[in-house]
């Protein structure tokens, strides 16, 4: 997914509700060879029970209790050989993440984003360091938000399971924490799934949202500025950076921007004629906000849709679509000023494929005395009416006035669009357009053919 002025794009659903109380198939035996960096938490020299290394290098997380909260802790890591000094810097509920003064070397693990619907497994480390783990047969969730989760082991193997046993898919992702085991039977236990972990150490569902921002529209650059109140408000709250999360109210995804600490201002190029929604949210680096905000919007806007481009006696002599394979591109068979071979029609397999690129051709006139630059947009909307864009510059020369022709390659925008649409086209009429300024300056339709 490569949109030049995009940061990062996440699909807006939310499947909890869906998935409440999903079971899964069966799995077959054995576990995984996965290596989870477990550490053994330690307390007056007794031992607590297991951690996890969880974000970063430096952070453990567990559903260990720890007996006495005014005694120092160690985390012993078994496989470096290891005990280094930690304490408790998040504490609620089951859930407990520690600070480990010197950060580990090993790879830490993340949260997965899927509701079980990949193979998962169970481990543990006993004190003597032995990992003990094994598949999964199903795992329910208990609430319709899908905080809680109930697990059945493959086999029985209730004496291994117990708080701060990890829950895993084949990604080595993090897919739950377990809490206790369950009295009735042999073989279950319950824990705290991602979602859950995801909310309370992240703040997920619910992110501080700053109520009001100034805005600038320049053409179809937006500009954002919130210093003042809202920065002081921000370090009150002990937050270090702000992140921007944006969407086009007629697309199923959004963006997120993370901003450099000291950055209170943020600039984007929008689709002129659409409709978009800004959060802006302070935010702690060691602990970033992973998804969009519920709260109300910072900020709502509508972009000005001018008049058709006629600025400089401005016109398309040529505007069509190309496509080309690798090998021609690769060969460099067109240059600049060539015009590239019309392509009238297309099936779904041939814009698909990695080896074809799909290219916006233009031929302009125009008269100008002196070079000008201008913001060029150009867009794929695809039949669902999602919109996906690419930000250059265009420039206005006395030496190319009569005949300026120029290419664009669209396959950033067509990969945008297959990642959107779960790996595939949809059939339908598609349009490629482009803007100068705020102004339409050309746009062709086509219609993408299934198989």
């Amino acid at each position: 997914m490569k949109i030049r002025n995009l940061t990062a794009r996440f699909l807006c659903l939310s499947m909890c509700a869906m998935l409440f109380l999903l079971p899964l198939p069966v799995m077959a035996e054995g576990g995984t060879e996965m290596d989870i960096p477990f550490f053994i938490l330690r307390q007056d020299g007794v031992d607590v029970g297991p951690a996890v290394l969880f974000y970063d290098e430096s952070l453990l997380l567990t559903t260990s209790v720890i007996p006495n909260p005014d005694a120092p802790l160690t985390a012993f890591d078994p496989v470096q050989g290891t005990e280094t000094s930690c304490e408790v810097s998040i504490e609620q509920g089951h859930i407990r993440v520690l600070s480990l003064e010197a950060p580990s070397a090993r790879e830490p693990m993340q949260l997965a984003d899927t509701l079980f619907q990949k193979r998962t497994y169970f481990a543990t480390i006993s004190s003597s360091g032995a990992i003990q783990s094994g598949d999964i047969e199903r795992a329910v969730y208990l609430d319709p938000n899908a905080n809680s989760v109930m697990i059945t082991l493959h086999e029985p193997a209730l004496p291994l399971i117990y708080p701060g046993t990890v829950v895993y898919d084949a990604d080595g992702a993090l897919c739950a924490l377990l809490t206790a085991r369950m009295a009735e039977g042999n073989d279950t236990a319950i824990g705290v799934s991602s979602y859950y972990l995801n909310e309370v150490l992240f703040g997920a569902s619910n992110p501080q949202v700053l109520s009001t921002c100034t805005s600038t529209l320049d053409g179809c650059l937006l500009h954002l500025d919130w210093a003042g109140s809202a920065q002081a408000e921000a370090s009150e709250g002990g937050y270090d950076q702000f992140a921007v999360f944006y969407a086009d109210t007629q697309n199923s995804f959004y963006t997120k921007s993370t901003l450099e600490p000291d950055d209170t201002d943020f600039d984007l190029y929008l689709v002129p004629g659409r409709t978009y929604q800004f959060w802006i949210c302070p935010e702690y680096s060691l602990t970033p906000i992973t998804s969009m905000p519920i709260n109300d919007a910072t900020l709502t806007i509508t972009v000005p849709l001018d008049e058709p481009f006629h600025r400089y006696s401005y016109e398309n002599a040529e505007l069509y679509l190309s496509l080309l394979s690798r090998e021609e591109i690769v060969q460099g068979a067109y240059g600049d000023m060539d015009l590239l071979p019309r392509v009238d029609s297309m099936r779904v397999s041939d814009l698909q494929s990695p080896e074809n690129h799909l290219y916006l051709q233009a031929e302009n006139r125009y008269v100008v005395d002196e070079e000008i630059y201008d913001s060029l947009v150009v867009t794929l909307t695809a039949p669902d009416g999602e919109c996906y864009l690419s930000v250059s510059s265009f420039l206005y020369s006395p030496d190319f006035m009569e005949k300026d022709r120029w290419h664009m390659d669209l396959y950033e925008l067509v990969d945008s669009c297959i990642s959107m649409h779960q790996g595939t086209l949809p059939g339908g009429e598609y349009t490629v357009a482009y803007y100068l300024g705020n102004a339409p300056a050309g746009a062709v339709t086509f219609t993408l053919e299934d198989e």
